[in-house]
């Protein structure tokens, strides 16, 4: 027989016994790795039962500064991130007066003057009735005492005047439209910009939050527990807390 007639022959005996074989190392290879098992000695050691408490690093001692006066924030003097003493200057308000209110101010102080006009001239006719005679001093000292009243009433109604057109109390010195730190420590949050208008702080309104301050120096851990992992707690117990923004 010749080569020629010989070579398929040859080719199709590659083919029978090389496609088996290939399958089964194909086949071995995708079998999973068995590794052995470690052994080891047994040995006594304590259970320990963790219970995970999601929670947050909060400030122990935080401030929230309310406006004093309704208005439009005119200047913010800091940002958040920045240190402030107390006392520090925190934003001014630019005061924009309720038209009722302010028109009730000054009926106010036009209506004590009226009064303090008359106490002043009442005073003066007693006077000159009693220097006749035809008065008694007691009358006299009655005037005075209503003129003194009189005098206090136009005063507290300027002042009232002042507050709802300026915000400011020229009596007692202080600026209502100025807000100022109450703690020392850092600012955390401005939740208002140059522009907002803000509502003062009232019985009824709790007021605009200006700035939130808060002694840094001070945190504590405030986290949730499930009800049914509240039993296993106890006072003094070691806490463990890892930070997602400080992992190490």
């Amino acid at each position: 027989m010749s080569v020629r007639n010989t070579l398929p022959y040859v080719v199709l005996a590659f083919l029978l016994l090389g496609i088996p074989a290939t399958g089964g190392l194909l086949w071995m290879r995708s079998q999973p790795v068995v590794e052995a098992p470690v052994l080891g000695a047994p040995e006594v050691r304590d259970i320990v039962v963790q219970t995970v408490a999601t929670g947050s690093v909060v400030p122990r001692d935080e401030v929230a500064l309310k406006a004093r006066v309704s208005g439009v924030v005119e200047e913010l003097m800091v940002e958040p991130g920045d240190e402030v003493e107390a006392g520090a200057l925190i934003a001014r308000i630019r005061v924009i007066p309720d038209s009722g209110r302010l028109a009730a101010a000054r009926a106010g102080v036009r209506e004590a003057g009226i009064r303090l006009r008359d106490a002043l001239r009442e005073r003066d006719e007693l006077a000159d009735l009693v220097q006749k005679g035809a008065a008694s001093p007691s009358d006299l000292e009655g005037a005075e005492t209503r003129l003194a009243l009189a005098q206090q009433t136009l005063n507290a109604a300027e002042t009232d005047l002042t507050i709802v057109r300026d915000g400011a109390a020229r009596s007692i010195g202080t600026v209502a439209t100025s807000v100022r730190a109450t703690v020392s420590g850092m600012v955390l949050t401005i939740p208002i910009e140059v522009g907002d208008s803000v509502i003062e702080a009232n019985t009824f309104n709790e007021g605009t939050t200006i700035a939130e301050v808060a002694d840094m120096s001070d945190l504590i851990y405030v986290g949730f527990v499930d009800e049914a992992e509240v039993g296993k707690i106890r006072e003094g117990m070691a806490l463990s807390v890892a930070l997602a923004a400080w992992p190490d």
